[in-house]
């Protein structure tokens, strides 16, 4: 193998070992990759300058960086958008209404896919712009299944921005919604983003039950009456739970070996 493939192939290692491993010194790389510390330093800093790696000088050591978090993202969100597909056709089919895939996007949850409903009038989205986690079912969706320590992370401080007057502005109201969705599983909205759209949403999550997106179908109160709701929501927790288990299927339990 020629020197300047042997150095790509080592680029390659240090990058994986840093991805599958987690935050790790020069040293531990260099002993887990079996290079010397001198070749391992060269290249985590040509990592570094193009993002790829992070070097965390508190702990001494290194970490994914942005650049490599976000090409995962990207991945992760395509891999989605194939998969999730025949779902949003049998939902719009099934109902007539609008379907939206919201993804989690680092910080962030936005639309990465759309159909529209057949009826007019009609709710609409518009893909890439951001779904605000505490007025949209897709984004209580997504916080029912998340740490409550963790909900800040996309809801913001309180007072949450109000769009309508139903919209839930204090986590007291918000949590009582997300409780009620953690047990159905699916979340609701009901003119809290628009006024007079309703919309119901189920997560899409990985093996360890943490959310990665969710599937939501909207429209207008008139149509989406709270007598249709418990349907309509076992009918998009079925898709995504399906979904779930398709992306990502939880490892059989083996059972314990004979003495």
């Amino acid at each position: 193998m020629s020197r300047p493939m042997r150095q790509i192939h080592r680029s390659f290692d240090v990058l994986e070992a840093v991805a599958r491993d987690g935050p790790a010194g020069l040293a531990q790389l260099s002993a887990r990759l079996g290079l010397p510390r001198a070749t391992v330093h060269r290249l985590l800093r040509v990592l570094g300058e193009r993002g790829y790696v992070d070097y965390h000088p508190a702990e001494h050591t290194y970490a994914p960086g942005a650049t490599l978090v976000t090409f995962v993202v990207r991945a992760q969100i395509s891999t989605l958008k194939r998969a999730a597909g025949p779902a949003l056709v049998a939902l719009r089919s099934a109902t007539g209404e609008t379907v939206n895939l919201g993804v989690l996007d680092q910080m962030r949850i936005v639309y990465a896919a759309t159909l529209d409903g057949l009826h007019v009038p009609r709710m609409s989205a518009i893909v890439g712009q951001e779904a605000p986690a505490h007025a949209t079912a897709l984004g209580k969706a997504i916080l029912a299944r998340m740490p409550a320590g963790e909900r800040p992370i996309l809801t913001g401080p309180p007072p949450y921005p109000a769009f309508t007057p139903h919209t839930r502005t204090d986590p007291a109201a918000l949590d009582a919604d997300l409780v009620i969705a953690a047990q159905t599983g699916f979340a609701t909205d009901f003119q809290e983003m628009d006024v007079g759209a309703v919309c119901i949403a189920a997560p899409i999550c990985n093996a360890a039950g943490s959310p990665l997106a969710a599937i939501s179908v909207s429209g207008i109160v008139e149509r989406l009456p709270r007598t249709a709701w418990d349907e309509l929501g076992r009918m998009v927790k079925g898709w995504c739970d399906e979904l779930s288990a398709q992306l990502h299927p939880v490892p059989p339990t083996r059972a314990p070996v004979a003495a």
